[in-house]
This record gives C-alpha cells, sequence and structure tokens, in this order.
C-alpha cells in the first residue's frame, strides 16, 4: 500500500459512516469513498482507504500519546509505505481571536509544545512572573538557562506551506448564524470577521486551555519558542506528538519530512469575550457537546485540504 496522501484527523466521535458520528474525518470518508477499513494493530481504527489506495486516511484519537502512537503503529507496518506520501493533518482547533476568526482554516508555519514546562500555581508566584508557565530548568527570568528535550518547537517545511496557501487562500468557504452571532461578542476584528484562508502557528498541549491568562501565554510561548518567527493563531491537543512519531519515522526513511502539512480550523475562541467570565466563555464555546463553529470548521478545512489534495493526486 503506497497513498499518495495521508489525512490524519484525531477526533470522531461514533464510529465514521454511522448517523450519530461526528468529527474531522467523517467528510473525508464520505466524499472519498474510503471504504476500505485495514486493521493496524496498536491503533482504534485501523487506516482507511480507497478502492485505488491513493488516499489514506488515519484516526489517531484525541491527545499527544494517542496521535503519536497510532502514527508510529501505522508508519512501521511492513505493508504501509508512506516514503512517498504528502501527510497532510486536518483537524480542529481552539483559536487566537487576536489573529483569526473561527471557522477560518489556518496553514501552520511552526508547532510548539506547551505541555514541556514547569508549572507554579498562579497564587504561589511572585509579581514579577506573568504566567505559571516557564521553561523547564528555569524560574521564568529571562536570564537563566532553560533545559530543552528536542521536541519543544518544529518548522514545517516553508516552501511546502507558502504554496499549499497560495494555491488555497481563495477558496470559497462557509459560514452559520450561530457562529456569527458568537463571533459578534467580541466586538473587533479579526475575530467578527468571517472565516478565511490563514498560515501561522499552532500551540501543541494535552490541556484544553482557555482563559485570558492561558491565552496571552500562548502567545508569548509560541513567539519564544519561534524566536519570533511565527504568530500564535490555533491551539489543539495532538500536533506536536504527531510530529515526533513522523520526525521519527523520517529518520528511519519511512516518511518524507519535507511533504508534511498541517491544516486546522477555529471551532471555538481560547478566550472570553468582552466582559465574559472564562468559565462562562467555556460553556458558551460548547454547543450540543462539541465546539459551537464545528461544523463549519470542518466544512472549511476540507474545501482547502481537497484544493490541496487534487493537486497531488493527479
Amino acid at each position: 500500500m503506497k497513498p499518495k496522501v495521508v489525512i490524519i484527523t484525531m477526533f470522531q466521535h461514533g464510529d465514521p459512516g454511522t448517523e450519530d458520528s461526528k468529527g474531522e474525518a467523517s467528510a473525508w470518508i464520505e466524499h472519498y469513498a474510503l471504504n476500505r477499513q485495514i486493521n493496524v494493530p496498536g491503533t482504534r481504527h485501523g487506516i482507511y482507504t480507497n478502492e485505488q489506495s491513493e488516499i489514506a486516511l488515519i484516526i489517531t484519537g484525541v491527545g499527544k500519546a494517542n496521535a503519536s502512537t497510532a502514527m508510529m503503529c501505522v508508519g512501521m507496518h511492513p505493508d504501509i509505505d508512506l516514503s512517498n506520501s504528502y501527510i497532510i493533518v486536518c483537524g480542529i482547533a481552539g483559536a487566537n481571536p487576536e489573529e483569526v476568526s473561527v471557522g477560518s482554516p489556518v496553514w501552520c508555519d511552526t508547532v510548539v509544545d506547551g505541555d514541556l514546562a514547569s508549572f507554579v500555581s498562579m497564587v504561589e508566584l511572585d509579581r514579577t512572573r506573568s504566567f505559571p508557565f516557564f521553561p523547564m530548568g528555569t524560574t521564568g527570568l529571562e536570564d537563566e538557562e532553560k533545559y530543552t528535550s528536542g521536541t519543544e518547537v518544529y518548522l514545517m517545511n516553508e516552501d511546502l506551506v507558502h504554496h499549499a496557501y497560495a494555491l488555497t487562500k481563495d477558496v470559497p468557504l462557509v459560514d452559520d448564524l450561530k457562529s456569527k452571532a458568537y463571533r459578534t461578542a467580541y466586538e473587533v476584528e479579526p475575530a467578527t470577521l468571517p472565516p478565511f484562508v490563514a498560515k501561522g502557528g499552532f500551540l501543541s498541549g494535552d490541556t484544553f486551555l482557555h482563559g485570558h491568562v492561558s491565552g496571552q501565554w500562548s502567545t508569548a510561548w509560541v513567539e519564544a519558542w519561534s524566536e519570533n518567527r511565527s504568530r500564535y493563531m490555533l491551539g489543539n491537543q495532538e500536533d506536536s506528538g504527531t510530529l515526533t512519531a513522523l520526525r521519527a519515522l523520517h529518520e528511519m526513511g519511512k516518511v518524507e519530512w519535507q511533504r508534511i502539512v498541517l491544516l486546522r480550523a477555529g471551532s471555538n475562541y481560547d478566550r472570553p469575550a468582552p466582559g465574559v467570565s472564562a468559565l462562562d466563555s467555556l460553556k458558551n464555546a460548547i454547543s450540543d457537546g462539541v465546539p459551537v463553529s464545528m461544523d463549519i470548521a470542518l466544512e472549511n478545512i476540507f474545501r482547502v485540504a481537497d484544493r490541496f489534495v487534487a493537486s497531488v493526486v493527479r
């Protein structure tokens, strides 16, 4: 099996194709007729593909551990050859309202890990520290030498990201009434704008962050680790785990790193609107058990990624 494109998805409620199933894989399986499900030991869903095996899809599950484990199991399978495949991560995310609006697909230029950090509760910190998280080996002061593990930051293929953005920036996108109402409360652009295609940085951590403090920290964290080459736009729970596995597979000759892209869209904002508490905002961000703008985020991801896939599968 030598797919031209591998689509990596994470969140999926129920089995794809069933009536009550919702998630990142559904549109791909339906539109691309990925009706063959192949068992891959160590994964929950195996791998989905079409009859020609040109396109394959993985559902890793939520969280960095699930994402990295599933990716390694697929990449190490003796009957699956990903060495010449384009790999595209497609999923929803929390959006920074200072940079992007919900429903907007963003091509990723940098992924920064949000878990490899030291933590001290804000109530136990002195006033010289702005955030409860700071680099390992430090107490958050600029002159301290930090400890690094080698997986704190991943820079994506700049040329491929630019190509993907240029190819898709004018793709028609969808919107809906509940997302419009949700955006209106944020009062200023770009948070109030209709969906648009963008490119920028992702923060990846297992914890679902929400609030002004965590939002400001996310911005500072991505800027620091990217050395101001990227701006924080979206937060998710898998990408640094997925990329750690893919880098290992690249070093084994099983994946080509330069053919990896990530595309996510904001399904909710990562902090409150003006005058709203963090807890109330978190409640407002969820509708019927899923992020309020998940439907348009998923549709816009598919529309944008579909154009990229079409350029690869000829």
